[in-house]
């Protein structure tokens, strides 16, 4: 059975056991061995690490002006709370 979690969950009877501290201090260090609290029996965890990546449109990139709107600019969309007092 395996449990993906944001904490250590025993994939025996689902208690939690751990998180992120109970693996060493590398981040090459993805397998800790655990044992339950609750039921008593013994697992490997394994860390798992997941990336996002956001884009953002940004009209002075293009060598283009930002158009103003109330806080972000209409075209592109960059917030900027400065906009109201007209530093954009």
């Amino acid at each position: 059975m395996e449990i993906n979690s944001d904490n250590v969950l025993c994939p025996y009877c689902g208690h939690e056991c751990g998180d992120y501290e109970d693996f060493s201090g590398s981040m090459d260090d993805d397998f800790a061995n655990f044992e339950c609290d609750e039921c008593g029996k013994k697992f490997e965890g394994e860390r798992v690490v997941t990336v996002d990546y956001r884009t953002h449109k940004d009209c002075s990139l293009n060598g283009e002006k930002h158009i103003k709107g109330k806080y972000h600019c209409d075209k592109c969309d960059i917030y900027n709370p400065c906009m109201e007092e007209g530093s954009f």
